[in-house]
């Protein structure tokens, strides 16, 4: 018997929207929990993370014997393409965009 009413209870909750249930309840909104969704608002802008400084782009310091794998290499020599140093460790030697092709 709890169950058919529990049952009702719901029912009538869904299709009528909202209402009471008893008497210290606070009404209840039929799909309160799903998530609030704004049309055509802006979105905002995520700033862009500045990257994780790898080496050092202020001169040239490195050579590839100064690296234990190209990922390593690479790293640097992408970090300061992305300083705006360009490649002034002088890692990619045929300017192909890969640094220290010759590393494991």
């Amino acid at each position: 018997m709890k169950a058919k009413v529990t049952l009702v209870v719901l029912l009538l909750f869904v299709v009528f929207g909202s209402m009471t249930i008893a008497a210290g309840y606070e009404t209840l909104t039929p799909r309160a929990w799903l998530p609030s969704v704004s049309y055509g608002a802006t979105p905002t802008s995520t700033p862009t993370p500045t990257p994780t400084p790898v080496c050092q782009c202020d001169s040239d310091r490195y050579n590839c014997s100064d690296f234990g794998t190209h990922v390593e290499a690479q790293a640097c020599y992408d970090y300061c393409i992305s300083q705006g140093a360009g490649d002034i460790h002088r890692l990619d030697s045929d300017n192909d965009g890969i640094a220290c092709e010759g590393l494991p």
